[in-house]
């Protein structure tokens, strides 16, 4: 089994997390008329920060800016962020950033970056059971999960919320829908998305943010399987924990929206932050979102976990290594969906897929890869 080198100041778990693609990080360039780029600005607090409503808090974010909207009409504010950090994103171009930097209560501008996102079995494979794990625990139970990611399908039966209780107390969300496209109950608490300041539908196209939520808090669903292999009963970790899900993740997940969607966790009063994002293993953490937004998390009393990334088993191949974030490792599980392969002469050859047709001849002629397939 390969192993990873871990950094002091990380916390790995190997658990089972959804983790898929890691990139490099890359600079968001939103340039609709000229050279203008999406910034992150931290400010000295306002001295009646708490007292401040939305409304007050955007206009006091906006007196940085030259001008409330570019020449194109679109605005130059994206977010006022209250938790996450005392600042707000905006659209800028470098002169008008220098500008803004030698304004007094300017702290400092980071160019926002773009991240990219990082099993029915598993719950046995830890065994977890009711006699054994499970049992002695409430299952999550009064338990909100946020889930930063791509959103999720409402209609996946992983999120049915039959035998659910009703929120906790201290959850303060709400169901905002925007159209009629994305369905909240006891499961699934509140679906909001944000994308360069705007709103957009919270439901999942990707299928990243369905598979990580379900894998956190999903019900017991029977008969799950695979294209009709590896059938079973497929559960999340704590199936009686309520979900909220926050959708920062489209082309790639910008800083900015992860902070946005971290600011409204905190706002929302979510217990758990689930982030399965990627992250840069050598960047400071004053220039990481998911560090930074984890650090305000955790000073609300809320606990942040990040994936670990691809990477490995080399030197600074681990993210989020944040000393305040719980960092989760992928592993393999003791299962396979395997299939057999029987040549002519009786031998046979084990191996795996998802995909084994039942409706199809039993022989077939064997080709070399090296033929090109016209003359099959």
């Amino acid at each position: 089994m390969e192993h990873i080198q871990l950094s002091s100041a990380c916390l790995l778990l190997f658990l089972l997390l959804p983790v898929t693609t890691l990139a490099q990080l890359l600079p968001i360039v939103d340039d609709p008329e000229g050279n203008h780029q999406i910034y992150i600005i931290q400010v000295d607090k306002h001295e009646k920060h708490d007292l401040l409503g939305d409304e007050e808090l955007e206009s006091f974010h906006r007196s940085f800016l030259p001008k409330t909207t570019l020449n194109s009409g679109l605005p130059r504010l994206l977010y006022s962020y209250r938790h996450v950090l005392s600042g707000f994103a905006a659209r800028l171009t470098p002169k008008e950033l220098e500008v803004i930097l030698s304004t007094p209560g300017i702290q400092s501008a980071a160019l926002d970056q773009s991240h990219e996102l990082d099993t029915t079995y598993t719950p046995a494979y830890l065994g977890l059971t009711k006699q054994n794990g499970w049992g002695g625990t409430t299952m999550g139970n009064g338990t909100v999960i946020g889930i930063i990611d791509t959103g999720i399908k409402p209609s996946h039966p992983s999120f049915n919320d039959e035998n659910m209780p009703q929120p906790p107390p201290t959850w303060k969300g709400r169901c905002t829908i925007r159209g009629s496209d994305f369905d909240c109950n006891n499961k699934t608490l509140t679906g909001k998305a944000f994308y360069k300041g705007t709103n957009p539908s919270a439901i999942d196209t990707d299928g990243h943010g369905t598979h990580v939520a379900s894998t956190a808090a999903g019900p017991q669903v029977i008969g799950s399987s695979v294209l009709g292999t590896a059938q079973g009963v497929a559960s999340g970790m704590a199936p009686l924990a309520h979900l909220a899900i926050y959708k920062v993740c489209f082309r790639g997940c910008a800083a900015s929206d992860i902070l946005a969607g971290i600011d409204q966790a905190i706002k929302d009063g979510v217990d758990v932050i689930s982030i399965s994002i990627s992250g840069s293993p050598t960047a400071p953490l004053y220039l990481d979102a998911v560090a930074r937004g984890s650090m305000a998390a955790l000073q609300h009393g809320i606990v942040a976990v990040a994936s670990a990334g691809n990477r490995g088993p080399a030197t600074y191949s681990l993210s989020h290594c944040a000393p305040w974030v719980i960092t989760v490792g992928a592993v393999s599980i003791n299962r396979r969906a395997t299939s057999i392969v029987k040549l002519g002469d009786g031998r046979t050859f084990e191996g795996q897929t998802a995909y084994q047709p039942v409706d199809t001849f039993d022989s077939f002629q064997i080709i070399f890869a090296g033929v090109p397939w016209k003359e099959w």
